[in-house]
């Protein structure tokens, strides 16, 4: 083969793959070419452009008539005039609209309807007349389908969603839940920018997060936003974005979910979690975190701090004598003295009862630790006016120092609890430092330790049952076993002076048990269809046995799991909590059900509640007796059976002792309540006639069905 043979047959070479490349790039694109002299009308299409029109690529391509019956019969007229024929009937008098950009519809031979996209331009020549024009045409069935169906779900979808340019963050296309949402209507809201519905503190860094991930897509659901709505009420927000496209060019697709009263109500529940509701003041729980945080800064810097334990004397004949609601009331004016005796930097709390601590930091000596004691034993013995009634009572401290008295918050508050009898050994309406020699005031509370150690060898326990009653209905579904000690000389013990003390010492493990095995035992003989809830201590966990124990009792008794319910508090998470919860899962695993009790004392928090799941969610007493007081009694009240109900875990309210807390009880949607209104704790020789039909608690049947 000669040279310029050669030659030759490579440019032809090269010219088919160049050929092929573009077929090859026709078909992936769903994109044809056509071409046609305007002097010859000679047209040329390409492959793909017969498969685009479905046509068969190996007849002419259909001219004039014939092309145009290719076309819907509602775009024909649309397509004659403004496509490339008129261009070019009109010659140069359209050389300042060279261009053709036109969608329309085609209708295949086999019927078929396909929406494509053509451009095209006319070729002039130096005279500006046209000598010929090119186009494409291309297939976007499949995106035009796809775009509808966005839209579909996009404007009629009930989450508020809208689409925004991540280079001007200008809003292309919002739906109708965003402008219901939002409060602005659609002209206004298209003429923002999405820094415009931000918080002026929020708008640099959205804007520079979205312009350094211009493609972001995801959210983060423990990232919580705040948007402006057009009245000016702020919300809060989760986001969710997808990067996308809108109208050929990139956008971001975003939906918005609000949790504003979602977090409103987490807020207070948290709230409920860490304080005191009657008095407003931290809890146990939270005073704890703060001393253990301090406790930091007196290992670190040297530094000197003061835990205060105080309670009020003869409260007790102040709530005997005036009643609970009179109790209450001082126990609130009380807390608001002694708010006022404290620095910015100090913290009070209520632990329970007549009971609270201070906590005084960065002491230059313990003589201030002394005056701040002083100073709340005389303001808060100072008389009160309660109801109209002028009420005296007293008040007295135990001051312990970290670190020459312990550098635990256990410690801390045992020395504390320790100087507290001391100062009251000593007269009461006073204040003492501990000393390491103080013993002698705890000798009543040794000499009770003492007798409770023999009181379950000498009979002198006895379990008591609280009837549970179902609110739809009124009838009994159940009961609580609560332990009583028939003291021979002291008559009969409150549970709050030897429950505290039994898991003090340790004996709450033989005598829970013992209160386990008679339960069950008792129950067994009850009707097929009543539980039996048992309170745990967390001291009973730390045995690593109470699976076991569990088992073997109902095992023993012949009762099913099922009727079996195990109360607890927050407070079994508080230590070793990756071995109690694992226990906890024993005891599903057993078929028992798991209650959380004194939920509203500040115990029972959110994370808790996360962390196991609960059949029952048993509402503290103390907490009843709040509500109708104040309406955000209630609000939270009913935040909390709201939680319940999200989760799926009934509640029941404790306490219930008059009809207007019945009322209040039955409004916040509890689903079981106990309670004196209802009935005492009974002996079990007694039960036989809470029993008798209809079933239902003593009072019930005035109250419950008829309130």
């Amino acid at each position: 083969m000669s040279r310029t043979g050669t030659r030759l047959w490579r440019e032809a070479e090269r010219l088919r793959r160049s050929e092929d490349h573009l077929a090859r790039a026709q078909r992936t694109a769903h994109t044809g070419s056509i071409e046609q002299d305007l002097r010859t009308g000679v047209i040329e299409w390409s492959g793909e452009t017969y498969r685009v029109f479905g046509l068969d690529p190996n007849l002419p391509a259909p001219t004039g008539e014939a092309f145009l019956a290719l076309f819907h019969p509602d775009d024909r007229a649309a397509c004659e005039t403004q496509g490339p024929a008129h261009q070019a009937a009109a010659g140069g008098q359209l050389s300042d609209k060279p261009r053709v950009d036109l969608p329309f519809r085609i209708v295949q031979p086999g019927g078929a309807v396909r929406r494509v996209h053509h451009e095209s331009e006319l070729v002039l020549d130096q005279h500006g007349a046209a000598v010929r024009w090119i186009g494409t045409y291309k297939d976007v069935t499949e995106a035009y389908e796809a775009e509808e169906s966005f839209k579909l779900v996009f404007e009629g979808n009930p989450v508020p969603m809208w689409l925004f340019d991540p280079e001007t963050l200008k809003f292309l296309a919002v739906n109708d839940a965003v402008i219901a949402h939002y409060g602005y209507d659609k002209e206004s809201l298209l003429a923002l920018t999405l820094l415009d519905i931000l918080p002026q503190k929020d708008r640099d860094n959205v804007k520079n997060a979205i312009r350094n991930t211009p493609q972001l897509s995801g959210g983060d659901p423990s990232h919580v936003w705040q948007h402006v709505k057009a009245d000016g009420t702020a919300i809060d927000v989760l986001t969710y974005w997808r990067h996308t496209t809108f109208c050929g060019r990139p956008a971001q697709l975003v939906a918005i979910v609000d949790v504003t009263a979602k977090r409103a109500a987490e807020a207070r529940i948290t709230h409920m979690a860490h304080h005191d509701a009657l008095t407003g003041l931290p809890n146990r729980v939270l005073f704890h975190d703060h001393l253990e945080h301090a406790l930091l800064g007196v290992r670190r810097y040297n530094d000197t701090l003061a835990v205060l334990y105080l309670d009020l004397d003869h409260f007790k004949n102040v709530n005997d004598g005036l009643g609970h609601p009179a109790g209450d009331k001082l126990l609130q004016a009380a807390a608001e003295r002694l708010r006022k005796c404290l620095r910015d930097c100090d913290m009070a709390a209520r632990f329970g009862g007549d009971e609270f601590a201070v906590l005084q930091i960065g002491l230059a000596g313990p003589q201030e630790a002394g005056t701040l004691s002083d100073r709340i034993v005389t303001l808060l013995s100072e008389p009160y006016d309660i109801d109209g009634q002028l009420v005296e009572i007293g008040a007295s401290v135990g001051i312990a120092l970290a670190p020459i008295d312990g550098e635990t918050a256990e410690q801390l508050l045992a020395n504390a609890d320790i100087a507290l009898y001391q100062a009251k050994e000593d007269g009461r309406r006073t204040f003492r430092f501990f000393q390491p020699g103080m013993g002698v005031s705890l000798r009543a509370h040794r000499a009770l330790e003492l007798d409770l150690r023999s009181a379950l060898g000498a009979g002198e326990l006895e379990v008591y049952y609280q009837p549970l009653v179902t609110l739809a209905t009124g009838v009994i579904s159940g009961f609580e076993a609560l332990l009583r000690w028939h003291h021979p000389m002291r008559g009969m013990v409150s549970p709050s002076e030897f429950i505290p003390l039994a898991e003090e010492t340790g004996l709450i493990v033989p005598i829970g048990e013992w209160v386990l095995r008679q339960a069950c035992a008792e129950a067994a003989a009850w009707p097929d269809d009543l539980k039996v809830a048992v309170n745990l201590s967390p001291v009973q966990f730390k045995k690593g046995n109470l699976p076991q124990v569990v088992f073997a009792t109902l095992a023993s008794a012949g009762l099913p799991a099922g009727r079996l319910e195990l109360e607890i508090t927050e407070s079994v998470f508080l230590a070793e909590s990756k071995t109690n919860l694992a226990t906890l899962h024993s005891l599903r695993a057993l078929g028992v059900t798991i209650a959380m009790d004194d939920f509203g004392t500040g115990y029972s928090g959110l994370s808790y509640l996360r962390a196991f799941p609960f059949d029952k969610i048993k509402i503290d007493r103390s907490f009843i007796s709040e509500l109708g007081e104040s309406g955000d009694c209630m609000a939270i009240m009913q935040a909390i059976t709201t939680l319940g109900w999200s989760l799926g875990i009934p509640t029941l309210a404790e306490g219930v002792e008059t009809k207007k807390q019945l009322a209040w009880v039955r409004a916040a949607g509890c689903t079981e309540m106990q309670g004196y209104l209802f009935s005492r704790p009974v002996p079990a020789r007694e039960i036989a006639g809470l029993l008798s039909p209809p079933r239902v608690g003593r009072q019930a049947d005035q109250y419950l069905l008829t309130a």
